[in-house]
């Protein structure tokens, strides 16, 4: 028997592939109709700055907004800030202040952080022309990342265990102050700040991380301060003490150039790996127990200097200058040879030096 296609009518095959769909009932259940989509506030969980949400006071220290609840909030536009006036105060543990890429410009205060708080961070954007840009000295284990913070008073004061990450604070009079101990530093070009870039407003502060700073135009000055450590970083400026650590540091991988002192360490400290570079002064030890190692000097007018005794100093390499090494008696000093100056060298063969003590410094 032969076989012949169906021809079926256009609403035949819907009503046809409704069935086999097996669509629901099209009369909508009893009852009011509610919303099925996210509110705004669920799709994005942060607060607006405005003077409905956050609006500010006028006391003695009268602000734009004030935040006093916990929360993420965020800035709508830029501010221009009258003479006296807060930008934003911060009345809460627990909050996160993003500035949505906008600027501060001018006031008393940029941020500003009163009373004891914990954990408050402040983020993405520029604050300009304030006394005080960053203001969070009361709050404790907080954060400044990814800001430009220029031509302040101070730039940041930062409680105890701070952390300041991926930021740019420069032509402030002091660039950073520090109100605590256990401070993180990274990823951070702190340049050109008038009176110091980086200090401490008090001398029983330690443990401070300094990864991937740089400090142009001014100094690093934690001359007290036990138990700093900084990694691949970079110091320089026209003269002054380029980085002043206290007790118990270990400086690594970092380079120093234009100081009138390029480093300077107290006692059992750890200065390795470091490239020093036309100071006055390439290294200065004032204590003892250190151990200072692999490090490379050139055209200091004196290398390394050491007042403290019995500090181990192996394999550096101090050359040009008028005096390469300066150290007192009682320290432990591996040979100091003059590096040999070797003919022409085509093959595998050739060079040498005075010396075959594999921990001798050498002075060329």
């Amino acid at each position: 028997m032969a076989l012949s296609a169906i021809r079926l009518s256009p609403s035949a095959a819907l009503l046809l592939l409704a069935g086999v769909a097996g669509a629901g009932d099209l009369t909508p259940p009893a009852g009011p109709i509610i919303p099925t989509m996210k509110t705004l506030q669920e799709v994005e969980p942060r607060i607006a700055l405005s003077q409905t949400t956050t609006p500010g006071d006028n006391d003695s220290s009268p602000s734009i907004f004030k935040i006093t609840q916990p929360g993420t909030y965020y800035l709508t536009e830029s501010l221009v800030v009258p003479a006296g006036v807060i930008a934003v105060e911060i009345d809460s543990s627990y909050v996160t202040l993003d500035l949505n890429g906008f600027t501060i410009f001018g006031g008393s205060v940029g941020v500003g952080v009163f009373g004891t708080r914990l954990s408050v961070t402040v983020e993405n954007g520029v604050i300009h022309s304030s006394g005080g840009a960053l203001e969070m000295g009361p709050a404790s284990s907080s954060t400044v990342r990814s800001l430009v913070v220029r031509s302040n008073s101070v730039g940041v004061r930062l409680g105890a265990g701070g952390n300041i990450e991926n930021c740019q604070i420069d032509n402030n009079i002091i660039g950073v102050r520090f109100l605590g101990g256990a401070q993180i530093v990274r990823d951070t070009i702190v340049a050109a700040n008038i009176s110091v870039n980086i200090d401490a407003d008090n001398s029983g502060y330690q443990d401070f991380r300094f990864s991937n700073i740089q400090s142009i135009g001014n100094a690093v000055s934690l001359p007290t301060a036990k138990g700093v450590v900084v990694t691949d970083s970079h110091f320089e400026s026209s003269g002054g003490t380029l980085l002043s650590v206290g007790d118990n540091a270990q400086i690594s991988g970092s380079r120093f150039q234009n100081g009138g002192t390029g480093l300077r360490a107290g006692w059992n400290v750890q200065l390795v790996g470091n490239a020093i570079f036309d100071c006055d002064t390439g290294l200065q030890v004032v204590g003892s127990g250190g151990l200072i190692e692999n490090n490379y000097l050139v055209s200091n007018a004196t290398g390394i200097n050491i007042t403290g005794v019995d500090n181990l100093v192996i394999r550096n390499r101090v050359r040009l200058g008028n005096v390469r090494f300066n150290i007192v008696n009682g320290n432990r000093v591996a040979s100091i040879a003059a590096a040999g100056i070797a003919g022409t060298i085509n093959g595998s063969a050739g060079g040498g030096q005075s010396s075959t003590d594999p921990l001798a410094n050498l002075a060329y």
